[in-house]
């Protein structure tokens, strides 16, 4: 293997040794299971009201969602890791939808936090709790966009969004740019606070 396609397995699953690729590993497929859990989440997701807007922008950001996840499914979602790793065209495209899918899943939780806000308000009799509310709605959206931005600026000061998937634009030994990922942990520490 590769010493590029090794530290990109390490970064991905920094635990154990490497596996050893025989064709049983190989041809491990997991996407029907995980095709089953977002299937089923996108049509619990479906119910709104007609004067819900907020709810329904959710709706087709979850099932914007869902699209990438059929894309990525078609870039090996599903099995191990370091198939799709050892494959660049295919890890080039996986990593370019996993990334449209992020961007688009903080939208759509802070739509559907605003949207859950909003049928609070419906509710509330008193402006001290609407203020509240209104606070809260305010903080989801600020939020939100600095956490789209974050990402989309963590490439362009590098010069190309596109070290968000090609590798190539990275430094080494990866690729030979000058293009920087946020490490693992502020990815977790930026999901932990969104979802708090």
């Amino acid at each position: 293997m590769s010493t590029q396609w090794e530290f990109l397995a390490r970064r991905q699953s920094p635990f154990g040794p490497l596996p050893e690729l025989t064709p049983e590993y190989v041809a491990f497929d997991n996407s029907p299971k995980i095709m089953a859990i977002t299937g089923i989440r996108v049509s619990m997701i479906k119910v709104f009201r007609p004067d819900d807007w907020i709810i329904l922008l959710a709706t087709a950001m979850c099932a914007a969602i869902f699209a990438c996840f059929k894309l990525r499914f078609n870039q090996g979602l599903g099995k191990y890791a370091i198939l799709i790793i050892m494959d660049p065209s295919k890890w080039r495209a996986f990593t370019k939808f996993q990334h449209g899918a992020s961007l688009l899943f903080i939208a759509g939780v802070a739509a559907i936090k605003i949207s859950i806000a909003f049928n609070l308000l419906q509710v509330t009799k008193q402006s001290a709790y609407a203020k509240i509310i209104y606070m809260v709605i305010v903080f989801t959206v600020i939020l939100s966009l600095v956490d789209d931005f974050g990402r989309f600026k963590q490439f362009l000061t590098q010069g190309s969004i596109a070290g968000a998937w090609d590798n190539t634009v990275r430094p080494p030994p990866l690729g030979t740019g000058t293009g920087k990922c946020y490490s693992n942990e502020v990815f977790l520490n930026l999901g932990l606070m969104n979802s708090s």
